[in-house]
């Protein structure tokens, strides 16, 4: 007799064709727990971050959500818009709430759901229907809410701190297990649930895919073989985007060097202004991943600003793909962070204080004239390959839902 597979469910605002890190990220999990002998069921929202233009075309529309396959996995997509409106973004969100709350009560039965932050309600909802099916729970902390938004300013009304407080209390209440991406993050909210459910699992990248591009550039790319120095990701509040400005002013007058900045998000149209103002800056819409690596591989120095709010209760994902690159990066960021941590022991990162312009456009002055980086690009994606690589990472996922029986 067929012995009948155990479903995990996967609770995720992102998830591909989106094409951002937390999309890559699921994906690569997904496909690793098929592999492994699951049957897998996504419930998420329609792709809205460099998307396929052709996915209505190649989903199939069911009562208010449409489905697609993605290497086994049956995903089904509630509508989402994006917009620069946080009420917007909320309406959106709570329908998404209801929606998954109703569709998941009437599946059949499943064994496990697996939900990443942001944002932080959906990992309660998981936990109450785990509770609810009998499922086990797990939440992955990939930024720790809500302290990240106390930070940021963004809340400041004590009565929603303690609401937004109350709901993070719940949601590790009700997961069975509770997934940082970092050991600080685990020793931030250690206090915060019970030992024994906490568990530090890193992100990962697929150093396959991201590797030493070894062709040829598109002329696009070349900038007149300037050093180029770049960002490739999210273009949003979490990274300090004045400094990076500033260190462009700084630097305008040199004209051996280029900034160039990828991506997309709420400060894309701030920094595509600049353009005008800066002749050594170059800010583009989101690329594919299939480019992404051959970008990485041409920008000679990558640069990474946290601000306050997301430095201790954040790591940017987008560090792995770079180092498995070989690439060097210099960092604003606390000597005691997260980020700061993965660079110090990847032998292939310079950091400078947060805020600190004069110091970030001294650095790269240095590192361009062949200083404090020479011959450890290498190690860098040696150290990415040991660690943090896609097969070394989803297989922790997998004995994780192994255990939980």
């Amino acid at each position: 007799m067929e012995r009948v597979k155990k479903r995990v469910l996967i609770h995720s605002l992102i998830f591909p064709p989106d094409q951002v890190s937390t999309s890559y990220l699921y994906g690569d999990i997904a496909q690793k727990i098929i592999n492994s002998g699951y049957e897998v069921v996504v419930l998420t929202t329609y792709p809205h971050y460099n998307f396929n233009k052709n996915f209505k075309k190649d989903s199939k529309w069911g009562f208010f959500w449409r489905k697609t396959d993605f290497f086994g996995a049956t995903v089904y997509h509630f509508p989402q818009k994006k917009s620069n409106s946080s009420v917007v973004r909320g309406g959106y969100l709570l329908l998404f709430h209801l929606a998954f709350f109703v569709k998941v009560m009437a599946m059949k039965k499943f064994h496990f759901i697996l939900t990443p932050s942001p944002p932080i309600t959906s990992g309660l909802l998981s936990g109450i229907v785990a509770k609810l099916r009998g499922a086990k729970a797990i939440y992955n902390v990939q930024e720790v809410y809500p302290d990240v938004l106390i930070k940021q300013g963004s809340i400041k009304n004590k009565s929603i701190i303690k609401f937004l407080q109350l709901i993070e209390k719940y949601t590790y209440l009700f997961s069975d297990k509770v997934v940082t991406i970092d050991e600080l993050f685990s020793r931030k909210i250690e206090g915060r649930l019970p030992n024994e459910k906490l568990l530090c699992i890193p992100n990962f990248i697929d150093t396959e895919l991201y590797k030493p591009y070894m062709g040829d550039f598109s002329e696009e790319l070349i900038f007149d073989n300037k050093f180029i120095i770049g960002y490739v990701g999210n273009l949003g509040k979490v990274q300090d985007w004045d400094l990076i400005l500033r260190v462009v002013e700084i630097l305008k007058n040199d004209f051996d060097k280029h900034f160039l900045i990828i991506g997309g998000g709420s400060e894309y149209e701030k920094l595509k202004a600049k353009e005008a103002i800066f002749p050594n800056l170059t800010v583009w819409s989101y690329q594919s991943r299939e480019k992404i690596p051959q970008i990485n591989f041409r920008i000679d120095l990558h640069v990474i600003a946290m601000t306050k709010a997301s430095d201790y209760d954040g790591l940017p994902s987008k560090v792995f793909a770079i180092l498995s690159t070989g690439r060097p990066i210099l960092a604003s960021t606390n000597v005691d962070s997260p980020l700061s941590g993965i660079l110090k022991r990847s032998k292939n990162g310079v950091v400078v204080p947060l805020g600190d312009a004069e110091g970030m456009s001294e650095k790269i002055q240095k590192i361009s004239n062949g200083y404090l980086l020479n011959g450890t690009n290498e190690l860098g994606r040696e150290f990415v390959i040991n660690e943090f690589s896609k097969e070394v990472v989803t297989s922790r996922y997998v004995n994780l839902i192994k255990e939980l029986k």
